[in-house]
């Protein structure tokens, strides 16, 4: 049914508030040349300088993207994967990929990250596990995980470097701190060794290491989500591990470790498709994936999770593994929203949809009239179908010259949404009931847009911050919880963004299949942000969130979702509630088989089974 009103225009104002969040650090260039290839075939491109020699991988020219079978499963990168003493089980490939200039040492202003950190963030250089003696830890068995300096020294660290393609670095080396640092600069972590992998055969080969010295395991792809720092532990990064290839016929993409949506954004719609992302295009693929991942298509298509074909495991034994619906299933099921309890993806092979524009946006109110807004929303979420993903966000906007006048320094209550069916403009009809019910808007950013613009819907920062962040799940938006978002999220609030996202559709629980959503009871997640560049900022924010969690208690469900689980929030606890009691028990199960020490620990963390006399879970509690 054709629209009553004509279409109304993008706002030129648009871009500024897509930036907004952006604004919230310093703006430095970018001094890491990035390079996205394909996978399976090393760049021609000589590597970076570094103060080691490393072995120059053969030029052969790259494949076509668009064939699968030539760039993933050549003979090549098997060959090169048994040359370095690495065999593939059950078919499963070692993709690698050659990276160009991605300097580990340097953070995105280029210094280190350490460098730009205040009160706690502040960076000694040491561990806290390698400032002494009294500093060791003594894991469960009595084995003693000893000083990582003395223990790294003499030919073992020497003769690990040098069978890596990437680097390893040691705390107090030139790289540590740029290796180790997250994208949210409140997590502070202290790996007794960072490794910059650039390949599977570089990732098994550090689990290896790990394993025989006794220490966990971590693995950071841009440090969005740290569900644990890892502490006292190697940390596999694998954001150099950034090649993408597309099948356009069968629709598939297959994505490395280190792979951001941005990477893959831009090749898909080469062929005028799409992938599930989230919030923003900045997160990885995989760790998005590991938890489930939804973002403004799911009510449409469901979880990110969901589109998973098939995955290449590091496992704890140190063995590279294919997972599938026919190969590994019980491992397959327990990846897809698993949290990465099991095992390292390395890539990943989703599925995609034909997906070219939607019609999305925000519209913007005064925080005055939150309560009428709310009231509105609520009655009209109820009426909109799948293709419609909307959600309610109290704003926070800094006094800054950047953002127009309307916005700088106000408080807001934004209705947002995106509209993902066969036309676009229909979007404009489903809309019109919010905008007549509430009158002319402080600003209108809604209309139709690429799908690879679709980070313009949440505005997620791109540079680093610090921030705090915490999630629940609500029955409804009744009226009770109306006033009482009002109450603790209306003036004063420290929170850069506090969004009441809605669910239901193909994100609702599957029999079947892995929910790290709860049980399915819940019709909207909640998700509140703050900056936290200070101790104080810090303290500040988390006695907010716990005051907005006790608030709306009354009306949560006592599940949250995985993703949204940081730091000291993903506790055993909290990590348990994301999921139905049955899926608990089987994703423990899956634990005790496939990592019954608890190597990959450092993550929000599905321990194993207790031991039999009644103690902790091996692995359980250790720093390193």
């Amino acid at each position: 049914m054709p629209s009553k009103n004509p279409p109304r225009p993008r706002p030129r104002i648009t871009p500024a508030v897509t930036n907004l969040l952006r604004s919230m650090t310093p703006r430095v260039p970018c001094r890491a040349h990035r390079v996205t290839r394909p996978m399976g075939r090393p760049s021609s491109s000589p590597p970076p300088q570094g103060p080691r020699r490393r072995r120059a991988a053969p030029g052969v020219p790259a494949p076509r993207r668009r064939c699968r079978s030539s760039s993933l499963r050549s003979a090549p990168g098997r060959e090169a994967a048994r040359e370095r003493g690495f065999a593939t089980s059950s078919g499963g490939l070692l993709s690698c990929v050659a990276r160009t200039g991605a300097h580990a040492g340097r953070s995105r202003s280029g210094g280190t990250y350490a460098q730009r950190r205040v009160g706690p963030f502040v960076d000694t250089g040491v561990p806290r596990c390698l400032l002494g003696s009294s500093q060791t830890t003594e894991p469960r068995g009595g084995r003693m995980i000893s000083d990582a300096k003395t223990k790294f020294e003499g030919t073992a660290l020497g003769a690990f470097r040098a069978g890596l393609r990437g680097e390893a670095y040691a705390p107090g080396e030139e790289g540590y701190d740029g290796a180790r640092s997250a994208w949210n600069l409140a997590v502070h972590q202290e790996p007794a060794l960072v490794v910059m992998a650039e390949d599977a055969a570089d990732v098994l080969a550090a689990v290896r290491f790990a394993r025989a010295r006794g220490l966990g395991v971590g693995v950071m792809a841009t440090g969005h989500g740290v569900g644990a720092a890892c502490d006292g532990g190697v940390l596999i990064n694998t954001s150099r591990m950034r090649g993408v290839s597309v099948d356009p016929g069968s629709r598939t993409a297959r994505v490395e470790a280190g792979a951001k949506w941005s990477d893959v954004v831009p090749e898909i719609q080469k062929f005028g498709l799409a992938g599930l992302v989230g919030s923003t295009t900045d997160v990885g693929v995989v760790g998005y994936t590991m938890g489930g991942g939804f973002g403004w298509l799911g009510r449409r298509y469901g979880l990110n999770s969901g589109t998973m074909r098939e995955a290449e495991v590091v496992t704890a034994t140190g063995e590279l593994i294919r997972a599938s619906a026919h190969e590994n299933a019980d491992l397959f099921w327990g990846l897809k929203g698993g949290g990465g309890n099991f095992g390292i993806v390395t890539s990943l092979e989703l599925d995609l949809y034909p997906l070219e524009t939607v019609y999305g946006g925000n519209l913007f109110y005064g925080l005055e009239r939150a309560r009428e807004v709310l009231n509105l929303y609520r009655e009209w979420a109820e009426t909109l179908p799948d293709e419609m993903s909307t959600a309610v966000a109290f704003l926070n906007f800094p006094p800054i010259p950047e953002l127009p006048e309307p916005l700088r320094g106000g408080s807001f209550v934004a209705v947002r949404g995106c509209y993902c069916g066969d036309s676009p403009e229909e979007g404009e009809d489903l809309l019109r009931p919010v905008r007549e019910g509430l009158g002319e808007p402080v600003v209108d950013a809604f209309g139709v847009m690429p799908y690879a613009a679709m980070d313009s819907i949440s505005m997620d920062p791109v540079d680093p911050i610090g921030a705090c962040q915490s999630a629940e799940m609500l029955r409804d938006l009744t009226p009770e919880a109306v006033d009482a978002l009002v109450e603790v999220a209306g003036a004063g609030s420290p929170l850069i963004m506090l969004e009441i996202r809605q669910l239901g559709g193909a994100l609702s629980r599957v029999p079947g299949h892995l929910s790290p959503l709860g049980r399915g009871e819940a019709r909207y997640s909640m998700n509140g942000v703050g900056a936290a560049f200070s101790p104080e900022m810090v303290r500040g924010v988390r006695a907010y969130l716990a005051r907005l969690a006790e608030e709306t208690r009354p009306h949560q469900t006592g599940e949250t979702y995985v993703n949204f689980m940081e730091g000291d929030d993903a506790s055993e606890e909290r990590v348990r509630a994301a999921y139905p009691p049955e899926d608990w028990e089987r994703l423990v199960a899956l634990k005790d088989r496939y990592d019954g020490e608890n190597l990959f620990r450092f993550n929000r963390n599905i321990a194993p089974s207790p031991a039999r006399d009644g103690e902790a879970a091996p692995g359980a509690g250790r720093r390193g």
